[in-house]
């Protein structure tokens, strides 16, 4: 599903983003992509979109390389990947359903499948009596909700979450995290970048891999498995490696790399094709 293969990535002098990692994602697997600000996570997703590619080594995603892929090919790996952001990027001046059919426009759906498709979508994922809503008269955690439909519009088989529910309070973020595990469930690989301890600890059976200074130092892929019949404890601070729990590098000489300050995410145009005019904006309590 995702094969990161001895991959580099520079942007400048101060250090790679990520230092030859490897790693393998299988199909229906849910993943955590943890570590400090600066560790190479956003970095890591935009590379498993091939929104860029590695300064050295191999990016595989769904049958798509970033050796092999031409860059005017790429909208056909995004038919089979789905992404989720923090800060959501919805359209705004929009309601939650037009949002989500223009995610099914830009895809090619027929015009006639768009608004039932992105009905049923919202039902998915619990907003079917918000369709008509502004996303500015939406929570957060709804925004969120809306964000995570579009990225399901073209039936991806992997969904990669940039800190989904960093913007979110605790329980619009268990409810996200309720959300995603249901998609898991129905076979969906997901990767989650998410630098919130406590988030991954509610959830034991995931696996997790810990970038620091852009390498990877942890993957919980590499633990013992329990033993037949035993029931394995959840993860606790005590059993992550150093880095996460917050003790000194290894390598404390070693200079912090540093990512992008701007990303801009995947290459769409967003610009809306949809004639409605939107309402004027209002206070709201959400």
């Amino acid at each position: 599903m995702i094969k990161f293969i001895h991959v580099t990535k520079e942007y400048s002098r101060s250090g790679p983003a990520l230092d030859d990692i490897s790693f393998h994602l299988v199909k229906g697997q849910f993943a955590f992509l943890t570590g400090h600000s600066g560790s190479g996570k956003s970095t890591a997703l935009r590379l498993a979109h091939l929104a860029e590619r590695p300064s050295d080594g191999e990016v595989r995603v769904s049958g798509f390389s970033s050796t092999r892929t031409s860059r005017r090919d790429v909208w056909k790996l995004r038919r089979k990947v789905g992404y989720v952001f923090q800060d959501f990027r919805l359209l705004p001046g929009r309601t939650a359903l037009e949002n989500v059919s223009f995610a099914l426009e830009v895809i090619g759906s027929p015009k006639k499948q768009i608004f039932p498709r992105a009905q049923r979508l919202l039902g998915q994922v619990g907003l079917a009596p918000k369709a008509g809503a502004w996303v500015h008269e939406l929570s957060g955690g709804e925004q969120q909700r809306v964000a995570i439909a579009r990225a399901l519009a073209s039936e991806p088989l992997l969904l990669l979450a940039d800190e989904p529910t960093g913007n979110l309070d605790d329980r619009a973020t268990r409810g996200i995290m309720d959300l995603f595990w249901e998609i898991n469930a129905v076979g969906m690989a997901v990767l989650m970048a998410t630098h919130d301890l406590e988030l991954m600890n509610r959830h034991p059976n995931a696996r997790v891999l810990e970038l620091d200074q852009g390498r990877l130092v942890y993957d919980s892929a590499d633990e013992k498995p329990a033993a037949s019949g035993e029931q394995r404890s959840p993860r606790l601070a005590s059993g992550m490696s150093p880095v996460l729990r917050g003790e000194p590098d290894v390598d404390p000489e070693r200079e912090p790399a540093r990512e992008p300050e701007l990303d801009r995410g995947p290459d769409l145009d967003l610009e809306p094709k949809l004639g409605r005019e939107p309402e004027p904006a209002q206070e709201t309590g959400n």
